[in-house]
């Protein structure tokens, strides 16, 4: 969800930065510039580069004093392993926050799933926006998942996991892939199945809470990957010139 420039609070310009980075507003590999993004956000220099170096903890940004930075290149390559690794430090969330079950977890849960679904309830198709508000809202619910845990190591590993593949997730909800349901309709399967997670925590069944949380994810992978190899192209003929006819637009010796 690209966010407009302004002006911008000095205390929440990491956040819209980070956003711009997540939403490809501002696109993977693009060169950072402190006076440049000083000017666009309206902002001192000191704020964008305390926010470049936070995000460079976070992964998403490659940050040295004096030479400016740069948005970190998603590479397709580490994909596979990011999405396992994703996976398995998420399945371990679940089953702790199953086996905890604190009663002030479940509450912050079940209201981050009714958020989710409000959101998922006002998608439009046509308004960007109101796409990466539900991506936003499900987000919060599986960070929700993660808190309840209690357990800062695992958790610290999934919200850099989560930050540093957002960029690519998102594409699984954002766009429609060939053959896949649409948005609306994956939007409202996605909560769908944490309605089922967050009952699965309260009832404290941890091996059912994490197939279901490896169900999830499956999904999500599915849906990346049709994304990922979808070619419209395919079964589209092109016919060949007339040779006579590339002939006359031929310069002699070629």
């Amino acid at each position: 969800m690209p966010l407009s420039a302004g002006s911008r609070d000095n205390g929440n310009i990491c956040d819209v930065l980070r956003e711009d980075i997540l939403s490809l507003a501002i696109p993977p590999g693009a060169r950072l510039e402190e006076k440049v993004l000083a000017e666009k956000y309206n902002v001192s220099r000191t704020p964008i580069r305390e926010a470049m170096i936070r995000l460079a903890a976070e992964g998403l940004v490659d940050f040295r004093p004096r030479r400016g930075g740069h948005v970190i290149p998603i590479i397709l390559p580490n994909l596979p392993r990011y999405l396992e690794t994703y996976s398995l430090i998420q399945r371990a969330l679940v089953r702790l926050a199953a086996v905890r079950r604190l009663s002030r977890d479940i509450h912050k849960i079940d209201l981050a799933v009714t958020v989710f679904r409000a959101e998922v309830a006002q998608i439009d198709i046509y308004d960007y926006q109101t796409v990466m508000a539900a991506a936003t809202a499900e987000n919060a619910v599986l960070q929700t998942v993660a808190e309840g845990a209690h357990n800062i190591y695992l958790l610290e590993i999934f919200e850099k996991l989560r930050l540093q593949g957002q960029r690519m997730l998102r594409l699984a909800v954002a766009y429609r892939p060939e053959g896949q349901m649409d948005v609306a309709s994956f939007a409202e399967q996605r909560a769908d199945r944490l309605g089922v997670l967050a009952d699965l925590i309260r009832e404290g069944d941890a091996e059912a809470a994490e197939a279901q949380s490896k169900r999830l994810h499956n999904d999500m992978v599915e849906r990346l990957m049709a994304y990922l190899t979808e070619n419209l192209a395919d079964g589209v003929l092109i016919d060949d010139a007339n040779p006579d006819e590339v002939k006359q637009f031929q310069k002699p010796g070629i």
